[in-house]
């Protein structure tokens, strides 16, 4: 039964029911149709379309909402959205891969609750964001341009986004230039839940971490580089990390550091600050099994 509700929005077999639809000033231009319209409807998923209003164009080409204003249960859409394509069944049939998406929007409410309709893995988020940016491409492979996120328990992120390989989040190549974040260690858990897992170092003593850079991988295997501001101190990183699903973490990099708190990071009561210039490798993050190799100076050693 091809409308059976499912648990998630499967892009090549969507079917909407409940619908309520209003149209105002409909015209046909050739094989152009414009008119203002008020839309709810429930796809088979979940996903609840309480209200879209726009003004909306249909070409063989394009499928386009201006002065958009879109509410779900969990998110509030606006500004425009248009769907472009070469052939509306062909494309339509592989929603996904073919169909590109051009999305403006400015300080809109978007939920994780909703994403999660599109990639299951972030049902356990239940994440709030006020998003802004310029999307375009299609859902496996798309940029955002300006973006600006803010979730409601103050996490931020700004800068250029790509991401390629949805909707298998786990595996999805991301992309970030020009990135600027401000985070918590509470924030991210249900992000990156294996941090849950690290009890040394104490990452929760790093408090407000502010970090400016860039970013590329996947959540859990990413190469990152730019400079970190924390309550401990500041610090130039450059570094590839593995967050494997078992077993210990694996990274490498480089560091320079005038002064950090590494006693209060390993919680070591003899060690004070440090200043550091150099490489390091290891596994693990629990000092009595970590294995890990330093090649470098140190300008301050407080012990």
């Amino acid at each position: 039964d091809n409308y059976k509700p499912v648990s998630f929005f499967d892009a090549d077999d969507i079917h909407f029911h409940h619908i309520n639809l209003a149209a105002a000033g409909l015209s046909f231009d050739k094989d152009t149709i414009k008119t203002k319209v008020k839309l709810s409807a429930v796809e088979r998923s979940g996903l609840d379309v309480k209200e879209l209003s726009a003004i909306f164009k249909l070409t063989p080409q394009i499928m386009e909402f201006k002065q958009l204003d879109l509410r779900t249960a969990n998110s509030h859409l606006h500004n425009y959205y248009a769907m472009k394509f070469k052939d509306f069944s062909k494309d339509m049939s592989d929603f996904t891969n073919k169909v590109i998406l051009d999305a403006r929007f400015n300080n809109a409410l978007v939920g994780s609750n909703d994403i999660a309709y599109f990639a299951p893995e972030l049902k356990t988020w239940k994440k709030k964001w006020t998003v802004s940016g310029n999307m375009h491409g299609t859902i496996a492979d798309f940029t955002v341009k300006q973006m600006a996120v803010r979730d409601q328990d103050g996490m931020m992120a700004s800068g250029n986004l790509t991401m390629r390989g949805l909707p298998e989040i786990d595996t999805t190549l991301i992309a970030v230039d020009n990135l600027n974040a401000t985070t918590t260690l509470q924030q991210l858990l249900p992000i990156v839940p294996q941090l849950k897992e690290v009890t040394t170092p104490d990452l929760i003593s790093l408090g407000k971490i502010n970090y400016a850079g860039s970013y590329k991988g996947t959540i859990y295997n990413f190469a990152t580089a730019g400079n970190m501001t924390s309550a401990l101190g500041n610090a130039a990183i450059d570094l590839t990390m593995t967050l494997p699903d078992k077993g210990n973490p694996t990274y490498k990099g480089s560091l320079v550091t005038k002064q950090f708190n590494l006693g209060k990071f390993i919680d070591n009561s003899s060690l004070g600050n440090i200043a550091f210039n150099g490489k390091f490798n290891g596994s693990g993050f629990d000092v009595q099994s970590m294995k890990a190799a330093l090649n470098g100076h140190f300008d301050k050693f407080e012990a």
